[in-house]
């Protein structure tokens, strides 16, 4: 099995996968704030089933987009779609947290 490529790099890997981790799971980390809880349940909300499938394959198993395909007996174009639109919700959810959470880096609420 081949190892994932990420395409937008190791750190967004990193970041990726902690919250696609704790969508699936939240239960792994008791340390989250009410900022970080609403964006798991929000990310559990918004992001389809077969997404988040897709995205924890791939972020989490750090599989390759045929691999997954091959798992899961969807067509590769649809496994790459699901990562991308996957992402994309992800991002968005990240984005909107940053603008309303207190604590903004180099400071405490």
């Amino acid at each position: 099995m081949a190892r994932a490529i990420y395409r937008r790099g190791k750190p967004y890997a990193r970041r990726a996968r902690h919250y696609i981790r704790l969508a699936a799971q939240p239960e792994l980390d008791r340390t989250l704030d009410r900022y970080e809880m609403a964006l798991i349940e929000e990310l559990r909300e918004t992001v389809t089933a077969r997404e988040l499938e897709c995205l924890e394959h791939y972020y989490v198993r750090q599989l390759g987009i045929a691999d997954i395909a091959g798992q899961l007996e969807i067509n590769i174009s649809t496994v790459s779609r699901n990562i991308r639109r996957g992402e994309a919700k992800l991002d968005r959810l990240t984005r909107l947290a940053g603008r309303i959470s207190p604590v903004r880096p180099g400071r405490t609420a």
